[in-house]
């Protein structure tokens, strides 16, 4: 048996099921008691310009394009977006 399965327990109706650790705590639990781990949601930054967000674009589809490579997606007013690490470095005093 390879060793970089999971752990397996049997269930009392005899089938298998494979134990996968929880992300909150280290527990275990069977798969039909967690849900699917969510995707991370995309990086988000804010640009030199206001209302425009930094993002990866996959399909290269976006001509408006950062300084650090990111496409650049309009946002609405009212969203608050971290300064982009690679446009706007943090300068030393």
């Amino acid at each position: 048996m390879p060793s970089h399965l999971p752990p397996k327990e049997t269930d009392p109706s005899g089938a298998v099921v494979v134990l996968r650790d929880r992300a909150w705590g280290g527990e275990q639990a069977s798969v039909s008691e967690s849900r699917p781990p969510m995707p991370a949601p995309p990086p988000r930054w804010a640009g030199r310009f206001r209302r425009l967000e930094h993002r990866r674009d996959e399909s290269y589809r976006s001509l408006d394009v950062a300084i650090c490579g990111a496409a650049l997606v309009s946002v609405q007013e009212w969203v608050r977006l971290l300064r982009c690490p690679i446009c706007l470095p943090v300068e030393e005093t």
